[in-house]
Formats: structure tokens, C-alpha cells, sequence
């Protein structure tokens, strides 16, 4: 991404508005419109600021590094996680709705389950199904519309099948993500009991 992109991005994941970000660099509106646009760049003491308003290096900014903190370089590249994916993981542990660390609790638990990789399978099937599902869609829409009147009738039965797959692939895969989860969750009650005798 290119510094107008990354810099809209950031305003708009802050919820700043351009007359806000203004105010706070002590800058006019039209300049971070600019900016935004790509027709004019803040110099070095400006980008500096930016980089410390939004808490990521000046070469995040540039768009010359992938992750908005070295920190966060360093973890994606023990993990291969992206900057997105920590930052998610950061906001779960600030999150108002948060009580008491609960959903770190269950991120946890998920992660130490032996059946992550499982359901990592399902949810990756599922998305893989899900995208693609418009495009067998059309494909058989187009060769049912294209059969002679008389062929039609005899793939009726068939055309309608094939339909009913590519829309029930949802609940499929729904289905086949909480079967895992339930899983993990009798492994979960399964490690509480014995723990409790």
C-alpha cells in the first residue's frame, strides 16, 4: 500500500474524521486531504507526528514494512501472523466487552486444544466452499439456460440438485465448523472434570 492509503486507513481505524487528524497536527483540512489523495506528502517532522499519533513506525507509514511495530514484526515473524491478526489479538485483551479476560480465556482454550488444527481444516474448507459457490452457481445456471427446451426437461432434476448443493454448502460447512467446536468443548469439560477430581 502506498503512504495516501495506509494514512486513511489508520484515520478511519481510529475513527477520526479529517478535521479531527487536522486539529491534532495542527495542520488545514486540505492538507490531509492531500495527503489522502496522493497529491502532496507531509515532510519529516509531520511524518514523525503521524507516527506517533498512530502508534507505528515512519516506514509502516511509507508502506516500506508490512508491520506497524517492530514488536509486531517480531511476532508475525515467530508466528506467521499479519499485522491485522495481532492487532485483533491486542484488541480482544483491551476490549470493554472483555469481562474479566474472558474471550482471552476461550482464544486460550482454543489454542491449546489438540483440535485447533481441525477446525482450522473445517473453517478453511467452509471459506474455500463459500467463495466459490457463486462461481458453480453460474457456471451451472449457464448450462442449464444454454440446453435445447427439450434437454431441459430431462436435466431438471439434475440442474436442481446441483443448485441445492451450492446453497446448502453453508450450512454444511456451518455444521461441520460446530461439530469441531463441540469437540473442543467436550475436551475442554473433559480437562475441567478431571482437573476438579
Amino acid at each position: 500500500m502506498e503512504f495516501k492509503d495506509i494514512l486513511r486507513k489508520l484515520r478511519t481505524e481510529k475513527g477520526d474524521t479529517v478535521n479531527h487528524l487536522a486539529t491534532v497536527l495542527k495542520k488545514s483540512d486540505s492538507a490531509i486531504r492531500m495527503w489522502e489523495t496522493g497529491k502532496a506528502k507531509p515532510d519529516a517532522d509531520t511524518l514523525i507526528e503521524l507516527s506517533t499519533y498512530f502508534s507505528c513506525n515512519a516506514d509502516y507509514l511509507l508502506g516500506l514494512q508490512d508491520y506497524k511495530t517492530l514488536e509486531n514484526e517480531d511476532i508475525g515473524n515467530l508466528l506467521g501472523l499479519s499485522d491485522r491478526a495481532i492487532e485483533n489479538i491486542r484488541n480482544i485483551k483491551k476490549s470493554i466487552t472483555n469481562t474479566n479476560g474472558a474471550y482471552l480465556v476461550v482464544l486460550n482454550d482454543l489454542l491449546e486444544s489438540h483440535m485447533l488444527s481441525d477446525l482450522l481444516f473445517e473453517i478453511g474448507e467452509h471459506l474455500y466452499e463459500v467463495k466459490n459457490a457463486p462461481y458453480f452457481w453460474k457456471h451451472i445456471r449457464k448450462t442449464y439456460d444454454d440446453l435445447p427446451a427439450d434437454e431441459k426437461e430431462k436435466n431438471t432434476l439434475r440442474y436442481n440438485s446441483e443448485s441445492e448443493y451450492c446453497k446448502g454448502v453453508t450450512t454444511i460447512g456451518r455444521l461441520a465448523i460446530t461439530d469441531v467446536l463441540l469437540n473442543i468443548i467436550k475436551e475442554l469439560e473433559g480437562d475441567t472434570n478431571a482437573t476438579q477430581n
